[in-house]
């Protein structure tokens, strides 16, 4: 039996809103209109549950996106040029199996920017870019954390509690 799930989570959503308050990302989201002025202190203490989990889904998903675009620029790719649009694209079925595959070209894209990811860990595109793939890398810890939960897994509950303490 996991005790207290609920108040860990908000917890580490205090946690996020601390290491957020003065990034700018708080600022960002008032902004584009995503988070209301008077929300920002809800988000940054972690009070309001759906707020904060929803919030911070979106903040991390931006920052992703906008990583992964910086990478294709940086890389001079066309996501285009990977894309195959002919009569063979309507007939490929995609399947996740063990058998599944993905082209040579995607597979080497992906090793690319996992290189360039784990890069940004170490802070060499600069202290931003770590500094928002550390908070990425945390919601995807609070991700584990409620699959952990979700699913009974106590191994992965408790891997993820140290690494949030």
């Amino acid at each position: 039996v996991a005790l207290g799930s609920f108040h860990i989570e908000l917890t580490f959503f205090a946690a996020l809103g601390k290491i957020i308050a003065e990034s700018g990302g708080p600022f960002v989201l008032s902004e584009s209109g995503i988070l209301a002025k008077g929300s920002i202190n809800s988000l940054i203490s972690g009070k309001n549950y759906k707020r904060c989990k929803r919030i911070h889904e979106i903040l991390s998903l931006a920052m992703q996106s906008l990583h992964f675009e910086k990478f294709l620029s940086q890389e001079e790719i066309n996501i285009e040029e990977l894309c195959y649009i002919s009569d063979e694209a309507d007939r490929i079925k995609f399947s996740f199996s063990a058998n599944f595959e993905f082209s040579k070209e995607v597979e080497e894209l992906f090793s690319k920017y996992r290189q360039y990811y784990n890069e940004s860990e170490r802070g060499s595109h600069g202290k931003t870019a770590k500094f928002w793939i550390q908070c990425v890398n945390l919601w995807q810890l609070y991700h584990d954390l409620v699959r952990s939960i979700s699913s009974g897994n106590f191994e992965l509950y408790v891997a993820c509690f140290q690494k949030i303490t």
